[in-house]
């Protein structure tokens, strides 16, 4: 998985959070 996948991934799960 590249290194943007995981970057777009970790952005949704913050935004989740906020």
């Amino acid at each position: 998985m590249p290194a943007r996948g995981g970057v777009f991934v970790y952005s949704q799960s913050q935004q989740s959070l906020l």
